[in-house]
């Protein structure tokens, strides 16, 4: 079982049981999710505020992640003789890769990347509904659409392997291009995709 689908030579891969896991936890997942939320580097004492949790529990699951490399330290500074760390989420691809496991640890490693994408899943479509309730109450002027707004698109296509791959590459760079080009004439949109290969049914 390869990745296929083309692949960012900086990306982290997580190619152990062990940091699969460390990445899927539902808890650090959320701690993930709060600094890639945040516009610019935060501290995690920042990031324990804005979860409403002990910044000792948060501290502790943060450095697993900073240990697997999908939070990055940004900067230092001094405030008043204490060095404050400043920490962001990776910019870099992030691939489970399954290629180093044995057979043996494969169950562990699907049911763990399962319970990731539900935890993904779960929490875009959460923002998402959030947000289409949030837009349901903006007045839009007479004769003018919505369709700036934003839509939700689920499809069925039918690609060859290399249309799959130049489709999956384009909505990448598209992502990354986008991710940080903030200007006074832009919005935030959620921007949640996913292309995979539908198995045949068997006759």
């Amino acid at each position: 079982m390869k990745h296929t689908l083309p692949v960012n030579d900086n990306a982290i891969r997580l190619k152990t049981l062990n940091d699969i896991k460390t990445f899927s936890d539902p808890y650090r997942m959320l701690i993930y999710k709060t600094f890639s939320n945040s516009d610019e580097a935060v501290t995690i004492k920042r990031v324990a505020d804005i979860m409403g949790e002990v910044p000792a529990k948060v501290y502790y699951h943060a450095k697993k992640l900073i240990k697997i490399g999908v939070l990055e330290l940004d900067h230092e500074e001094n405030i008043n003789g204490i060095i404050a760390k400043y920490y962001k989420s990776t910019e870099r691809q992030i691939i489970m890769s399954h290629d180093s496991l044995d057979e043996k640890q494969l169950p562990s490693m699907l049911s763990e990347t399962e319970k990731m994408v539900s935890n993904v899943i779960d929490d875009a479509k959460a923002e998402f509904i959030s947000a289409m309730q949030a837009l349901a109450q903006k007045e839009h002027p007479e004769g003018e659409t919505d369709e700036g707004d934003g839509g939700l698109i689920v499809s069925r296509i039918h690609l060859t392997k290399t249309e799959a791959e130049d489709l999956y590459k384009y909505l990448m760079d598209l992502s990354e291009k986008k991710k940080n080009d903030k200007r006074d004439d832009t919005a935030k949109y959620l921007f949640f995709n996913g292309l995979i290969e539908v198995p045949s049914p068997t006759k």
